[in-house]
């Protein structure tokens, strides 16, 4: 699990007091970088990633989510939004295929 807050760390600890194995992991999925590195601690922790689901996205925690007519967003924040809800999926699904791409060869 990832988050960008260690608010993460409080979900883990809900999961293994029900005896499910689970680690956090902080992180800014935008950041091509810091995926790169979660992919590689999710794989050093586990040794394979069976599953990915990409539910990042829409409001960042902590900001408020912002509700502005179409015609007037700003460049800014349309970067942000596609990135906060594109970029992230594409970062990390690409690390995850780029991994399986190496394994298999």
């Amino acid at each position: 699990m990832a988050s960008t807050t260690e608010r993460i760390h409080k979900y883990v600890n809900e999961l293994k007091a029900e005896e499910i194995e689970a680690c956090g992991y902080v992180v800014d999925l935008m950041d091509r970088e810091q995926t790169q590195k979660l992919v590689s601690a999710v794989l050093d922790n586990f040794g394979r990633v069976d599953i990915l689901i990409n539910n990042a996205g829409m409001a960042q925690v902590g900001s408020p989510e912002k509700f502005i007519p179409f015609t007037e967003i700003e460049d800014e924040e349309w970067d942000l939004s596609i990135s906060r809800n594109l970029t992230t999926c594409f970062n990390v699904t690409r690390a995850i295929l780029c991994y399986w791409t190496t394994v298999r060869r």
